[in-house]
């Protein structure tokens, strides 16, 4: 197939596999506005006891409304920050 002839499924919903933490750092591999392909392993941990950290990964066009939100200190993004910061606290990480 040439590109004058060749058909796109616009159907098909590719997840972004890059995405990027919004949230704040944590000692042992989370590093604030890093961009990371995966998601560490860390986040299994932090996971089991503040479930919000996964949605502090972000895809990169969705940065500048995560950012917003969390320097107004409103909205989902912000709740999810101040639970990663309170478990931050918690755990000396």
């Amino acid at each position: 197939m040439n590109k004058k002839t060749e058909k796109m499924d616009s159907s098909r919903r590719i997840e972004p596999t890059v995405l990027m933490y919004v949230g704040p750092t944590v000692v042992g591999g989370l590093i604030q506005n890093a961009v990371y392909e995966g998601t560490p392993a860390i986040v299994e941990k932090i996971k089991e006891t503040c479930p919000l950290v996964t949605n502090l990964f972000v895809p990169i066009a969705k940065y500048p409304v995560a950012s917003e939100q969390i320097r107004k200190r409103a909205g989902a993004y912000y709740s999810a920050f101040k639970a990663v910061s309170a478990y931050k606290a918690e755990n000396n990480a």
